[in-house]
């Protein structure tokens, strides 16, 4: 047996693989991290045009005839890549929002089907 050869199942914490660790990281920065997913506090889907209403998220969420997402709230609740959105307005793919609350958020889809995500930053 080679002296400097450590088999896999005595290696300790110490000896854990480089591309395992780059790979844990990766995961934790996934779920926990500042975008992570252990911060989503709220996300829904829109189609179709009625109105939809995702808990826990201002407005209500639209679907205009021509496939574009739309939402209505008042001043102050929301704001859409930087600009309050007032009554009604449309919400482009890649949109980024905000919520009152510390909440921010993304919508993205295209062609009637879109989802909206909302996380709390500072958990």
């Amino acid at each position: 047996m080679d002296p400097d050869h450590v088999p896999s199942h005595q290696q300790t914490a110490n000896s854990v693989p480089a591309d395992y660790e780059a790979w844990r990281k990766a995961r934790w920065d996934e779920i926990a991290g500042p975008n992570g997913k252990a911060k989503v506090v709220a996300n829904g889907r829109v189609t179709g045009r009625d109105a939809h209403v995702i808990p826990g998220v201002p407005g209500q969420w639209r679907i205009t005839a021509a496939g574009a997402l739309t939402m209505s709230a008042a001043a102050d609740d929301v704001t859409v890549n930087g600009e309050a959105v007032n009554g009604t307005g449309e919400v482009p793919s890649g949109s980024t929002l905000e919520f009152s609350g510390g909440r921010v958020g993304f919508a993205g889809g295209a062609g009637g089907f879109y989802g909206v995500v909302v996380r709390r930053q500072e958990w």
